[in-house]
Parts: structure tokens; sequence; C-alpha cells
């Protein structure tokens, strides 16, 4: 009997002590933290859009590159613009602009005449870069008109020549201006819409002395060429001066001081 009270009490304790192991607990758990930290998206993925303005072509002297550039999300940083001569691999730089309206000039004289290639890209004020475009040019510095005069004192009726020298433009019309050396204001002596434009100028009819001419050519892109000019002495009075002109070689002349499309050759009073 003793032995069975042991064993019943050995078996409440042990079912007590795992109900005591078994109930939950009340107690809770936090985790705070204290950092401000905060991550933002980028404000801009979008790259800038870029343009060439219209250029020269042919190109002479210093002319203008003009580049349009624009960002929709934020503003354009910088706008690079290079150069190249056409079936060359590497380009070089002509400037970086970071200022609106965006360009730069280009000295071609440093340049030898021909073909070349002007591209430009524009990048962000988050760095994000646009394509490159571009454009071609030619450069061709020197005039590409000429004037041709028989002699530097002429006489009587001479014939002066007002002719393009460069391939491939498109002549609307041309012709050759004189002036008195002392005088600023040009005046026609033919104009015509051949190439080449031939005048003959009744020099008896204009005063002895220095006498300034030039040729000129307007082409299909509304482009008017000068050619340099040229100084000549009108020398028709006896004693007016030692040297002559060659004799001009017989032409046939019409009446006016305008060219017409069918002729060549125009005679100036």
């Amino acid at each position: 009997m003793t032995h069975l009270r042991s064993f019943v009490l050995l078996a409440l304790a042990a079912v007590l002590s795992l109900m005591v192991t078994a109930a939950p607990s009340s107690a809770t758990f936090t985790d705070r933290s204290t950092s401000t930290a905060t991550v933002a998206a980028a404000l801009d993925w979008v790259s800038p859009t870029v343009s060439l303005g219209p250029l020269a072509s042919p190109a002479r002297g210093v002319v203008t590159v003009n580049v349009e550039a624009s960002d929709a999300e934020s503003s354009v940083a910088q706008v690079v613009v290079e150069v190249r001569a056409a079936g060359v691999a590497s380009w070089s730089p002509l400037c970086t602009d970071t200022t609106r309206p965006y360009g730069c000039s280009w000295d071609t004289s440093l340049s030898a005449n021909g073909a070349y290639e002007v591209r430009a890209r524009a990048v962000d004020a988050y760095d994000n870069v646009s394509s490159w475009v571009s454009a071609p040019v030619t450069v061709s510095n020197g005039s590409p008109v000429a004037l041709r005069v028989p002699g530097e004192v002429l006489r009587a009726t001479v014939r002066i020549t007002a002719e393009r020298t460069d391939t491939g433009a498109r002549v609307v019309s041309q012709g050759v201006e004189m002036r008195m050396t002392s005088s600023g204001a040009w005046a026609s002596l033919c104009q015509g819409t051949t190439d080449p434009v031939v005048c003959n100028w009744q020099t008896h009819k204009s005063p002895d002395g220095s006498y300034d001419l030039r040729a000129w050519s307007r082409t299909g892109g509304g482009q008017v060429d000068y050619s340099d000019v040229t100084r000549v002495q009108v020398a028709n009075s006896k004693g007016a001066a030692s040297r002559t002109s060659p004799e001009p070689a017989p032409v046939e002349t019409s009446d006016t001081d305008t060219g017409q499309d069918s002729a060549t050759e125009t005679e100036t009073p």
C-alpha cells in the first residue's frame, strides 16, 4: 500500500511539472530603429535631345555652328561639338558650351579645303548623354568667283568676265560691279544668268582715272560670293597713261546692261 501511494504521488508530480513547463509566457519583445536615412529614386533617367542648326556650305572664313539642346526632366549641363575631315576616323574637339544659345565659332581658314563632318551631343545635369547628331559641310576658302580683266590700263571697249571656279554650284545670277577708286558706292557694270557672264565695257564713256572692279555670283541657295577686287586705270585721253591695254577681240554686243538667259555678253555704256 505504501508503494502504491508513492507511485501515485510521483505521477502527480510529473503531471504538474509538465503543466508548469508548457504554460504560455506573457512576456513581450519589441524592436525599434532610430535611423532617419531615406532612399530616393533618381530624378532624371531621360537623355537630353540635340540638333544641329543649318550649316553654311560651302563654309568660308569664320562660321558659326549652332546647336539646339533641351532636357524634359532637368537641364542641359553642356553641349560638345566636334569636327573631322570626311573619311578620317578620329574627331577633333571644336568647343564645349555650357550656356544657351549653344554653339561655337569655327575658323575654317585653319582647315584645308574639302569635305568635313560636324557633330554635336548634349549632357544633362544628371550626366545623361544624348546620341551624336552630325551634318556634312564643305570648306572652300578663297573666292569661288573669278574676275578676268584684259590688263591694268584700259581703253575703248574691253571684255570683262565673271565666272565661277567651283564645280557643282547652281548659278542663279552673276555679274560685274565697278566704282571709281575714290568712291565708296558700287555700280553694276553688267549682270546675267549664264556662267560665265561677259561684260563689254565702253571705257571711253567713263572719265579717265582709277577704277575698282569685282565680280559677284548668287547660287541657288541664296549665297552671294564676291571675287577679289581688281584695280584698273581707264586712259582714253592722249597722254593719260604710258601703257596700253590689249585690244579686245571683236564681239557682238547687246543694247542693255543686263544679260538675258540666252546671252553671255553685255555691253555697258
